[in-house]
C-alpha cells in the first residue's frame, strides 16, 4: 500500500518534514542551560508558525463564521491573513477555514489555544528576556507537537507516525523497503531492518542500471554488486560479518541508517 502523503505536493511534504525537523532542535537545544531552554521555545514556536502559514496557504475562506477570533473585526478585514501575517491572524484564518469546511460557525480549531499561548510566550522570551523553566520548556513542547499533530490530522489527514523523509524517495520498490526498515527498527527488529534495507538498496541499483549513461555496461553487474550487499547486510544482523577499515562507505551509511536516535525519539509514541 502507498503512503497517502505521496499524494501530497512536494513543497508541502519538504516543508512539514523541515517544520517537523525544527520540533526535533528544539528537543536538541533544551540542554538545561538558560540559552539552550530559550532556543528550543522559539524553534518550537517556529515550527509551530511554519505549519499553520503552510496549512493556511492550501485553506479556502469565504468570509469570518462565528466568533472568538483572536484579532479584531476590523483588522481582519483590513489586512486578511497571509504568508506574512503575525501568528494570531494566521490563526484566525485557519479557524475561519475550519468553520467553513465544517458547516458549523461554533467550531474551534483543534490546539488552536496551544498555539497562541506558545507564541505569547516566545514572545516574553524572545523580546521581554524571559528565562523559560524546564517546566516552560515542557510545556512549550507539548503546545507545539500537539499543533502540528492536529495539523496534520485534521488539515491532511494523515498520522503523524508516518511522516517520515523516505516519502521523498522516488523510487517506490526503494521507499517501501525503506518504510519497512523503518518499522522494524523502532521495534527493535534489525534483523527484518537490515534485509529491508538490503532490499531497498537492491531497486537502488536496479535503478541505476536502467539509467546509467552506460548502455554497453550489463545490468547483472549492478545486481551482482546490490546482492553483494543484501549477503554482507544479512551477515552484520546475524553476527557473521562485521564492520571494519574495508567496509565500503556504502555499506556503513546503509547499516547505521536504522541506528538514528532522532528517529527512535520521534516516533516513541507511535504503534504499527
Amino acid at each position: 500500500m502507498e503512503d497517502p502523503f505521496t499524494q501530497m505536493k512536494p513543497e508541502t511534504l519538504t516543508t512539514l518534514l523541515i517544520a517537523e525537523g525544527m520540533l526535533r532542535r528544539g528537543d536538541d537545544a533544551a540542554d538545561s542551560t538558560d540559552p539552550g531552554h530559550a532556543s528550543a521555545v522559539i524553534l518550537y514556536d517556529l515550527a509551530v508558525e511554519t505549519v499553520a502559514k503552510l496549512a493556511l496557504g492550501e485553506q479556502e475562506r469565504q468570509g469570518w463564521p462565528g466568533t472568538d477570533y483572536l484579532v479584531s473585526k476590523q483588522n481582519r478585514n483590513a489586512n486578511p491573513p497571509g504568508s506574512t501575517s503575525a501568528l494570531p491572524s494566521v490563526l484566525d484564518g485557519l479557524l475561519a477555514a475550519h468553520r467553513e469546511r465544517h458547516d458549523d460557525p461554533g467550531l474551534s480549531f483543534p490546539q488552536r489555544d496551544a498555539a497562541r499561548d506558545l507564541h505569547a510566550f516566545r514572545n516574553l522570551v524572545q523580546h521581554q528576556y524571559r528565562v523559560p523553566s524546564a517546566i516552560d520548556v515542557q510545556r512549550s513542547r507539548v503546545h507545539a507537537r500537539d499543533f502540528f499533530e492536529a495539523i496534520l490530522s485534521e488539515i491532511y489527514g494523515m498520522d503523524p507516525c508516518e511522516l517520515s523523509r523516505r516519502l521523498l524517495i522516488a523510487n517506490k520498490h526503494v521507499r517501501r523497503h525503506v518504510s519497512r526498515a523503518e518499522k522494524a527498527a523502532l521495534t527493535t527488529d534489525f534483523v527484518e531492518a537490515l534485509d529491508a534495507l538490503g532490499e531497498a538498496h537492491y531497486w537502488l541499483m536496479d535503478e541505476f542500471a536502467k539509467k546509467s549513461a552506460y548502455l554497453d555496461a550489463p545490468r547483472t553487474g549492478a545486481h551482482d554488486r546490490a546482492k553483494e550487499h543484501i549477503a554482507w547486510l544479512q551477515g552484520v544482523s546475524h553476527g557473521v560479518a562485521t564492520f571494519g577499515p574495508s567496509a565500503d562507505d556504502d555499506q556503513l551509511v546503509i547499516a547505521t541508517m536504522i541506528d538514528r536516535r532522532e528517529s527512535r525519539e520521534r516516533y516513541e509514541d507511535c504503534r504499527y
